[in-house]
């Protein structure tokens, strides 16, 4: 037999400076320690049953009797609490139940981790679907009670860690309860799949390439100090292929510009034109001097590179001429 839940709490959370609030030190200026006391003692008893209780004129004089207080008195205590927002006044003074929208979310955070946690919507003072978001809460929440006379919203309540049902203690039949039942789960599942579709697009869009443009790679250059890279050539190069590293869809063109300014392509190219220079192709043709087509484009490609290697050099001539000039002009300065 499953053990029944478990609705109050074995203790609580209070504020060491609660003395210093001022809804209570008007209580103690009014009844001194006293009506401080029944305070407490009144705390305590609605947490031991949840996050609430409920107290007739019979429980109010059965208090006065065990503490030895004054019926008149005692009452007098518990409804200046009420106009003071200890309590919220509206829910005593229409079902006797003393709680306040500042217990019921200290039961609920004492509560997270049990297995459900049941609030009645009629005795809420705050909005439990958006205290379950904020919190993260882990606990499944059961909402039961009018759900229009609190916050007017459907009885399915989503949040972060899965979906929360609450059942109505409105007079239906079984079968009608199955049924909503069974509707609200099939909505639950549509809702969850539509998630995980939107956040696999979100994921799939996160890491889709977007091509710079040619400013960009110039800021690129700039902020990085990529002196060896000549901007114009890198997006012309780039952009007549359609942005490919070999026959691959390039990923980063930030990190495909390092690997330009690191020579990798340049020297690459080089290497590969040196070894096949004076080969034949295995489907090359010779022209009339005796070159074959393979030839006579690699020989073009590596014209290319050659003046690329010119620029390259002569940037970096220029750049160690800078640093010599700035090296000598500290010496001398010291």
């Amino acid at each position: 037999m499953a053990r029944p839940n478990k609705h109050g709490l074995d203790y609580y959370s209070m504020d060491v400076d609660i003395e210093a609030d001022p809804k209570v030190q008007i209580l103690e200026a009014e009844y001194g320690i006293t009506g401080f006391a029944i305070y407490i003692y009144l705390l305590n008893r609605i947490y031991r049953n949840s996050y609430f209780v409920e107290l007739e004129d019979d429980d109010i004089k059965v208090l006065a009797k065990n503490k030895s207080l004054d019926y008149k008195k005692t009452k007098e205590i518990v409804l200046f609490c009420c106009t003071k927002g200890l309590f919220n006044a509206g829910i005593y003074h229409k079902y006797n139940i003393l709680t306040s929208s500042g217990i019921q979310k200290r039961y609920c955070r004492g509560a997270n981790g049990r297995r459900v946690v049941e609030l009645n919507n009629e005795y809420l003072c705050f909005d439990a679907e958006e205290f379950w978001k904020i919190d993260h809460m882990k606990t499944k929440l059961v909402l039961t009670g009018k759900t229009e006379v609190i916050t007017g919203k459907t009885e399915v309540i989503t949040g972060k860690t899965g979906v929360f049902t609450g059942r109505s203690t409105q007079t239906e039949t079984e079968t009608e309860t199955e049924t909503e039942t069974e509707t609200e789960t099939e909505t639950e599942n549509t809702g969850k799949e539509k998630n995980k579709k939107e956040i696999e697009n979100q994921n799939f869009s996160k890491f889709k390439f977007i091509k710079p443009t040619l400013e960009q790679i110039k800021n690129e250059i700039a902020n990085e100090k990529l002196l060896e890279v000549d901007p114009d050539y890198f997006f012309n190069h780039y952009e007549g292929n359609g942005w490919l590293v070999g026959k691959t869809p390039m990923k980063s063109w930030r990190h495909t510009l390092k690997n330009w300014n690191s020579g990798r392509f340049i020297n690459i190219s080089n290497k590969n034109n040196g070894n096949n220079n004076g080969k034949t192709g295995n489907n090359g043709t010779r022209s009339a001097s005796g070159a074959t087509s393979n030839q006579i484009t690699r020989d073009s490609r590596a014209d290319n590179f050659e003046d690329e290697s010119a620029k390259v050099e002569a940037r970096r001539a220029a750049r160690n001429k800078l640093v010599g000039e700035q090296q000598r002009a500290a010496n001398h300065s010291n």
